[in-house]
């Protein structure tokens, strides 16, 4: 980059951290990531299951009804009785006719394998929808986060440490795979049989109806303190992770300088900070938890208490109460404590983990565009450009017109601002004044950062190569293409650029490479990645001084393969002895645009060998 261009070094922005309980739409955003029919599927199969699970406790109940008929003179058998007897069910089951022990057994025992089956199925089919639903949110989500970090701008990354960044594609993505489900699967698990019990309770014992009432309300405003406490505490945790992730990026990157400047304890002890800060939030976590483990199990034993007590009393004082009906009250009193505590203790865990999905939707702002069908025509109207708002102007009132199909060079000095015009195309940085048109009508302020960066296809100074064969490295562009391209298409385009010789001398396409084409000279790495990008056929091409530090040879290929590729071509250059592959010249000198026009203008006057 040149020396004028350099980004001043921004402070750090504070992490935000949203206050208060998670938001519906965080909610939301799951389920959509989920899918909306595949959740209503998941819900419906928990329906079937539970109402399953409850239809093979009543038949089992019938079927000892029908077996051990209660008599007249026990009060148990007939509160036992009469808790079965569910009015919502059209009429009471038939008496059977009279049938031998044997086939009425068979056929009870028939029907309870069969309904006992079709609750393994249900549950089968629960658990397979849930944890695929689960795996394609976190997938979905993922794939999100990761695209709007990739297509973020270059001001964006100065201002984010790279352990803030870390944090969100480790720690909560994490969380979103594993934590989220886990909790989610309780909590759903929790859910249907308290409402099932509830339903079997109110119509079987309707006078349990306000004790239910009065519990329900009694659990409501516990979660409701102690979830302003808790999922604050998860917020701190989830953010102090970043700092503890910077710190060790840093270390890592800077371990040679650190042991040469014997500031090893410095590092040490800035770690042993923010590994404490993490650790004490954590740590808060867990004893918030068991403060409310403790007051869920002291209401739960005063609930029972209050019912053992109040029915003791009846008996003793009004001699109304029977002695099964005090105890089924005391069974669904531990059974109804049990249920909310487990509902009140899943639903503040799912509240917790879906932090991470609050924190990954905070990253995804917006969706992919999609990218419009251009022409390649690129007109500067008076840009003007800075890197920071205390830095003097990278370039001022640039105005040119690049033509569609047309191949421009853009020379000058180091400082002269050549670069500052590709990375104002990138929208790396935004510009301060003027405008920026594609086609003529296209704003590119005005398109999202995804959108405006998919028109162009850039070649920047420093090659990337993947480790595997050429033709590996060469589809990487077409990645989304299907189906993908053959050999026979590969070796056509190549023959068709003219580089069907140099294919062949480099090994074909199964020539292997390594790990960032270190088997390779610079200039082939530079040849390779000019060829992925014709490959994917872009109409505007940005390229950064490709040929810089290149050998003649493979500069006559890549000027070869530019003058081929049939599209608008925007190149820094670096020497004159290109120049008349171009179209058009435009001189950059001191942010500004000294002198423009066809190659001729500058022959007259340069040597075709002088370097910039």
């Amino acid at each position: 980059m040149d020396a004028a261009e350099f980004v001043g070094v921004e402070e750090m922005e504070e992490e935000k951290e949203v206050i208060g309980a998670v938001k519906i739409r965080v909610y939301v955003s799951f389920v959509r990531a989920v899918g909306v029919p595949l959740s209503v599927m998941i819900i419906l199969s928990l329906l079937v299951m539970q109402m399953s699970k409850i239809g093979s406790d009543i038949w089992l109940s019938q079927w000892a009804s029908a077996v051990t008929p209660p008599s007249n003179g026990s009060n148990l058998a007939a509160v036992a009785a009469a808790d079965w007897s569910f009015p919502f069910f059209s009429r009471p089951i038939q008496k059977m006719p009279s049938l031998s022990a044997q086939v009425e057994t068979n056929f009870y025992l028939a029907i309870y394998v069969g309904i006992a089956a079709l609750n393994t199925f249900c549950t089968l089919i629960r658990a397979f929808l849930f944890a695929f639903g689960c795996i394609l949110a976190a997938k979905r989500l993922h794939e999100r986060i990761l695209s709007r970090i990739l297509n973020a701008t270059l001001t964006w990354w100065d201002r984010t440490p790279c352990g803030r960044v870390t944090n969100r594609l480790s720690s909560d993505v994490n969380r979103v795979d594993d934590g989220l489900p886990f909790q989610l699967n309780i909590m759903l698990a929790s859910l249907f049989p308290l409402v099932s019990t509830l339903l079997v309770t109110v119509v079987a014992l309707p006078l349990l109806c306000p004790f239910v009432l009065l519990l329900s309300v009694a659990y409501f405003f516990l979660q409701r303190y102690y979830r302003r406490t808790t999922v604050e505490l998860r917020r701190i945790a989830a953010v102090s992770l970043s700092p503890l992730y910077s710190h060790l990026s840093e270390t890592v990157s800077g371990l040679v300088s650190i042991r040469a400047l014997r500031i090893t304890h410095r590092f040490s002890s800035l770690m042993r900070d923010r590994l404490e800060c993490n650790l004490r939030a954590q740590f808060s976590q867990l004893a918030c938890a068991q403060w409310l483990s403790v007051r869920t199990q002291m209401l739960g034993v005063a609930i029972v208490s209050v019912v053992a007590f109040a029915s003791v009393f009846d008996v003793h004082l009004f001699h109304l109460a029977n002695p099964g009906l005090i105890g089924l009250s005391i069974t669904y009193a531990l059974s109804f404590t049990s249920l909310f505590n487990g509902l009140l203790c899943a639903f503040i865990e799912t509240e917790k983990e879906l932090v991470s999905v609050e924190r990954i939707c905070d990253y995804v702002t917006n969706v992919p565009e999609e990218t419009r069908q251009i022409n390649g025509q690129i007109r500067f109207v008076g840009v003007s450009l800075r890197y920071a708002p205390d830095l003097p102007l990278a370039i001022r009132d640039v105005t040119f017109h690049v033509e569609a199909g047309h191949r421009v060079a853009v020379i000058g000095r180091t400082g002269s601002g050549k670069s500052t015009i590709l990375q104002a195309l990138l929208r790396a940085v935004p510009i301060e004044s003027g405008k920026i048109c594609v086609d003529g009508v296209i704003d590119l302020e005005r398109l999202g950062l995804d959108s405006a960066r998919a028109m162009f296809g850039y070649v920047s100074q420093h090659p990337f190569l993947f480790s595997g064969t050429l033709r590996d490295n060469l589809c990487l562009s077409m990645a989304n293409s299907s189906p993908p391209p053959g050999d026979e298409s590969l070796l056509d385009r190549f023959s068709r650029t003219g580089l069907g010789q140099w294919l062949e001398h480099f090994g074909g396409l199964s020539a292997q490479i390594t790990e960032g084409g270190r088997n390779l000279s610079f200039g082939e790495r530079q040849l390779i990645s000019l060829l992925r990008l014709a490959l994917s056929n872009p109409r505007i091409v940005l390229i950064d001084e490709a040929t810089a530090h290149m050998d003649e040879n493979n500069h006559r290929l890549i000027s070869q393969l530019i003058a081929k590729m049939g599209c608008t071509v925007l190149a820094i250059l670096h020497r004159t002895s290109g120049l008349a592959e171009f179209d058009w010249i435009i001189e950059m000198s001191n942010g500004r645009i000294s002198r423009q026009g066809p190659p001729s203008m500058f022959f007259a006057n340069k040597n075709a060998d002088q370097s910039f």
